[in-house]
């Protein structure tokens, strides 16, 4: 497989954005206890470095700490899942209709927004709010990931596409190695201030915009997008169009539902397996339960997973059975002939 330059630009960019994401990421869980503020003065301060630390100047409750952060980074979590779920269901109308560099290099200025609103609230208002609308922000930015799959398919050819796909992913891992990194480092340093760090963030976010401007290229070509701009209409952007899809197509709906089930069977036995390790929790009535619950959901996705390929397979016995319709049609239809051209 020869890598042409526009694929070569989207690899670079891929793995640029995937180390922000991951720095970022890790960078604003801590963040996010060192902004807790509480009216608990009974208890002693410790030094940064000290492990009774609550990983908050402004309150030494660690737990109570703890259970704030805990809470803000799911309400975060949700915010992302939400503002996704909108965004992706029109992202590919908007690709096809002004392009794929755009909307990438818009994905990637939302980078600079939401490492500007971070270091605002750090110097300056320290409050959750801002937070929680940088998150907004960045995840109405996040093109990235649906159209990067959209361009690999403008620029490769079917039988290469696989291959496209496969360094597509490895140029996230990639990437995901140095975030976590970056991330793991500015942890380590326990630090009280923030601001500093979105900043340095902030500037990196420019010199990855200025990048991917100078190596994208455009993958679609301007007639086809003049066409689909000609389409383009306010149900093509209906956000409800995708969920829609989901339930008209029943074995895709299935196969979502035992997915989640699954992974929820999943995480269970990694909560099991993680209070053994870390001996943090005793063993109580609720964590005895984990295990027949964790198996009931992997046997419901199991069950799932089997409409899913009922449905399937009631598929392709319909479609086998239009193809032998067919081909016995042909079938006869070559016979006719045979007879007329004899006679």
């Amino acid at each position: 497989m020869i890598i042409s330059s526009g694929m070569r630009g989207l690899l670079i960019v891929t793995a640029l954005n995937q180390v922000l994401f991951w720095a970022d990421n890790d960078c604003l869980v801590s963040y996010l206890r060192t902004e807790v503020v509480c009216n608990n003065t009974n208890l002693t301060a410790h030094d940064s470095h000290s492990p009774d630390w609550s990983g908050s100047s402004k309150c030494h409750d660690k737990q109570f700490v703890l259970d704030t952060a805990t809470k803000q980074n799911g309400i975060q979590t949700t915010i992302t899942a939400l503002v996704q779920l909108v965004v992706y269901s029109f992202l590919g109308a908007m690709s096809d209709s002004f392009g794929r560099r755009p909307l990438i290099l818009a994905s990637l200025f939302g980078w600079v927004l939401n490492m500007a609103l971070l270091w605002f609230n750090a110097a300056f208002a320290h409050h959750f709010y801002i937070v929680a609308a940088s998150t907004i922000v960045r995840n109405m930015m996040t093109a990235i990931t649906p159209v990067t799959s959209a361009m690999i398919a403008d620029l490769t050819s079917e039988e290469h596409r696989s291959d496209a796909m496969s360094l597509n992913y490895m140029s996230n891992a990639a990437g995901m190695i140095p975030g976590f990194g970056v991330g793991v480092y500015i942890l380590h340093l326990n630090l009280t201030n923030y601001s500093a760090v979105w900043a340095a963030e902030g500037a990196a976010s420019v010199l990855v915009l200025i990048i991917g401007y100078s190596v994208l290229e455009e993958s679609r070509p301007k007639l086809h997008r003049q066409q689909s701009r000609a389409e383009l209409s306010c149900r093509s952007l209906n956000p409800a169009k995708g969920i829609h899809i989901i339930f008209k197509h029943r074995h895709i709906l299935w196969t979502a539902v035992a997915i989640i089930f699954c992974t929820c069977g999943l995480i269970g036995f990694i909560v099991i397996w993680a209070s053994f390790l870390m001996g943090t929790r005793g063993w109580n009535q609720t964590y005895a339960a984990l295990p027949a619950v964790a198996i009931q959901f992997f046997i419901m996705g199991g069950a799932f997973f089997n409409l899913r390929l009922v449905k399937l397979v009631s598929l392709g016995d319909s479609d086998s059975d239009s193809d032998n319709e067919s081909d016995s049609t042909s079938d006869s239809a070559v016979i006719v002939t045979v007879k007329v051209s004899v006679q």
